[in-house]
């Protein structure tokens, strides 16, 4: 019950397919991890962490270097698909936007009769009290 709250009740459920699944096609890696769920603190949460993990590994594989590549390789696709291109080493970025002038001697935004609308001066302060 813990474990359904946690991970949600379907993936609990997609967890036992897994193992059931593992149990018919492959018995003596179905004991490795049955022997591992079963000695762990929390067994659910240790079987939803077993199979969270069996889908990293068949997603990325063995080698995760020529999963990076191939990681790589797909955007590098979306970005020529999308018409722009990767940035490219050595080359230099577009000119960036102009920076604002110095603003120290600009007026005020300010209508001249408007009344002070900031933090109250250090005289407000200790004349109180």
């Amino acid at each position: 019950m813990m474990a359904a709250e946690k991970h949600g009740e379907q993936t609990v459920q997609e967890a036992f397919q897994w193992l059931s699944a593992k149990k018919a096609s492959n018995p003596q890696a179905f004991q490795a991890d049955y022997a591992r769920v079963m000695s762990a603190p929390h067994p659910y949460g240790e079987l939803v962490k077993a199979y969270k993990q069996s889908q990293v590994l068949s997603e990325i594989g063995d080698d995760p270097v020529s999963y990076r590549d191939k990681l790589k390789a797909e955007l590098l696709a979306e970005l020529q698909a999308n018409g722009s291109s990767p940035a490219v080493p050595g080359a230099r970025p577009a000119t960036p936007a102009a920076m604002p002038s110095n603003f120290a001697d600009a007026r005020s935004a300010a209508p001249r009769d408007a009344t002070w609308t900031g933090p109250p001066s250090l005289k407000d302060i200790f004349s109180k009290g």
